[in-house]
């Protein structure tokens, strides 16, 4: 299986999102860091997620038993 992630952004402040599985149910604990770096946090107990970034990153997403799913941080 694979997440799937839904995230915006508003440039140099925070990117927030939602990790969710193929059937669209929220995956809770997810890791999701930017990449090249060591910020990161967990999705919440509905998926959700904020972040603070330093302009556009790709984000990299993880959970045990699905796979990793890299992607841009969609700002703004």
């Amino acid at each position: 299986m694979t997440a799937a992630v839904n995230c915006s952004g508003s440039g140099w402040g925070k990117v927030h999102g939602r990790v969710t599985d193929s059937s669209g149910y929220p995956i809770v604990g997810a890791t999701v860091k930017l990449k090249g770096t060591n910020q990161g946090t967990i999705s919440d107990v509905n998926g959700n997620f904020v972040l603070k970034t330093g302009g556009n990153r790709e984000l990299a997403v993880d959970y045990i038993g699905y796979e990793s799913v890299t992607l841009p941080a969609d700002n703004d």
